[in-house]
């Protein structure tokens, strides 16, 4: 999820990426994918959840609330990996993070789900 080895794929290079270039993320490119069976409307109404209705594209501060909540979600992932998986800490954390079924990251793509379909 967060690598920023040249040599890796990882979100987070993607993420800073379409910060860096948001131009890319344009309604015009996105609708041109929806062809054949896909009528461009859909595409209009997808384009629509990420963006404002009818936006150009994609607002970088948009993207940059999604790169600082999974630098978050992995700040507390790495926390708690490095004091209870990979080492055995002497003052482990006082609160654990949440079980297994809703982890930061989880949450994370919950959050960004939610907030394409809402925004």
């Amino acid at each position: 999820m967060v690598d920023w080895d040249r040599r890796t794929i990882s979100l987070i290079r993607l993420i800073e990426e379409m910060a860096d270039h948001p131009e890319v993320l344009s309604r015009r490119r996105y609708v041109g994918h929806y062809r054949g069976h896909l009528p461009a409307k859909f595409g209009r109404l997808h384009f629509d959840r990420p963006t404002r209705p009818g936006a150009d594209r994609v607002d970088r501060r948009t993207i940059e609330r999604h790169r600082q909540e999974l630098l978050e979600a992995h700040r507390r992932l790495r926390l708690f990996v490095n004091k209870h998986v990979a080492h055995r800490a002497r003052h482990p954390m006082r609160r654990l993070p949440p079980t297994p079924n809703s982890t930061d990251a989880s949450m994370f793509w919950r959050g960004l789900a939610r907030s394409s379909a809402s925004s």
